[in-house]
């Protein structure tokens, strides 16, 4: 049986207090900073564990900072469709009674038909009305 002396024990990691108005992203910033500090620092023994490059664990904290940041931020959607005016939305809508009125006369005569054509007409014309007010 070897004789060893007990490994000490560390406190759970915890971050530090959020201060008083500080924002999201700042908040981001120093938790990231703060891991990366506890973690270059989690060695069971310090001892000959070389010297703290403090610039490059700073660069390694920007790079991380900066991923996650791009991660939670939506990216604009160019391909989102747009509101039409209200000049296109009357002219899709006399090009569609335009359409109907083609498809409609395209049929056989009948009484059917004719009266189609007239609500057809009265869309045209109310349609006038709705875009004039």
């Amino acid at each position: 049986m070897t004789d060893t002396a007990p490994e000490p024990t560390r406190p759970p990691f915890a971050f530090t207090p959020a201060p008083e108005g500080e924002t999201p992203t700042r908040y981001r910033q120093r938790v990231i900073f703060e891991a990366i500090g506890a973690a270059s620092t989690a060695w069971q023994s310090l001892a000959g564990a070389g010297e703290f490059d403090e610039a490059f664990a700073r660069s390694i904290g920007d790079a991380l900072a900066e991923a996650l940041e791009a991660s939670v931020t939506p990216a604009t959607d160019t391909t989102a469709p747009t509101v039409p005016t209200e000049t296109e939305l009357e002219a899709t809508a006399r090009e569609s009674i335009a359409d109907a009125v083609v498809a409609v006369t395209s049929l056989p005569p009948s009484r059917a038909t004719a009266l189609v054509l007239t609500k057809l007409d009265e869309s045209r014309l109310w349609l006038g009305e709705v875009v004039s007010q």
